[in-house]
């Protein structure tokens, strides 16, 4: 029975590096008296990329062949995506081998039953963390960085306060609008008027479009 094992380097400064990624599968190997028979290395690819993407990871697919084994760190090693990883659990499947990971999941079922779960425990966390955060921004509540708060807002210890000059420019924009001022009317109009956004530069039709489209959507 071969056993090859694959490691991917990720593109990510604070990913494991090769070597400890070596290390800690030859101590997994050894623990559970596995030799391995070959090793592959992917150079730096992120764990969303297909598998056509994957040099590295055909070649040692390609090489198994009934009752061997891939042996990966963990599942984010073979893939970071549940379609890549799928395909992945595929190809093996058609060679007849399986996949083993070092933090002890083994088989290609139990391995895609523990991806699926994983994926609906990220999707419900995402979803109760949108929630949250959007209760909070209803709230008033200032949100990520000081100096990303929308213009006319200005964070006041964690809490949205109205930021009297900007929202000055809030409605001169608004009311050029309504007179049927085109963006980029507005935008020579305010320059006229002296009107200067935070980072001191001239209004362009961009700031002025984003403007608009986010004060119609808080009505």
């Amino acid at each position: 029975m071969k056993t090859i094992a694959y490691i991917r380097r990720s593109t990510a400064k604070q990913a494991l590096s090769v070597e400890r990624q070596k290390d800690q599968l030859l101590e997994y190997a050894k623990a559970n008296d596995i030799v391995i028979t070959d090793w592959k290395t992917e150079e730096p690819i992120s764990g969303k990329s297909p598998l056509a993407d994957r040099p590295a990871l055909n070649e040692a697919i390609f090489n198994l062949n009934r009752g061997d084994q891939l042996l990966a760190l963990n599942v984010s090693r073979v893939a970071r995506d549940e379609i890549v990883f799928y395909s992945v659990l595929q190809a093996l499947n058609q060679r007849k081998a399986e996949l083993v990971l070092a933090d002890g999941s083994k088989g290609n079922l139990m391995i895609g039953l523990m991806v699926i779960f994983a994926a609906a425990e990220r999707q419900a966390i995402s979803a109760r963390t949108k929630q949250a955060l959007k209760i909070a921004r209803d709230k008033g509540r200032a949100l990520g960085r000081p100096d990303r708060v929308k213009y006319g807002w200005f964070n006041d210890g964690g809490w949205l306060r109205k930021c009297p000059d900007e929202q000055a420019v809030i409605a001169e924009i608004k009311r050029l609008r309504k007179s049927g001022y085109s963006y980029s009317k507005i935008a020579a109009e305010l320059k006229a008027a002296g009107y200067r956004t935070r980072k001191g530069t001239s209004f362009c039709q961009v700031a002025i479009g984003r403007i608009v489209r986010r004060e119609n959507a808080d009505l």
